[in-house]
């Protein structure tokens, strides 16, 4: 069905558009953007062959996973 070709494709625009900006939030936020790509990595790894894109991506959205993270000023004094 058309369905089933439509809704992976906006999924996929969501997650590669919209989450990334994301990323530069705390809290919340962040931590669904990270998981929202990690979702992505994961389907790509069971239903595709990128190599190490997806290990590399996945890795990367480690650091998202710390919600108390952000940039305030006190962060950037420590």
């Amino acid at each position: 069905p058309l369905v089933c070709h439509i809704l992976p494709l906006v999924m996929l625009f969501v997650v590669e558009v919209i989450l990334p900006f994301m990323y530069l939030t705390t809290g919340y936020l962040r931590l669904v953007s990270a998981s929202g790509t990690l979702v992505l990595m994961l389907a790509l790894m069971a239903f595709g062959n990128f190599g190490t894109f997806n290990l590399l991506t996945a890795f990367l959205c480690v650091p998202l996973l710390d919600t108390d993270a952000g940039m305030s000023d006190d962060a950037l004094l420590k």
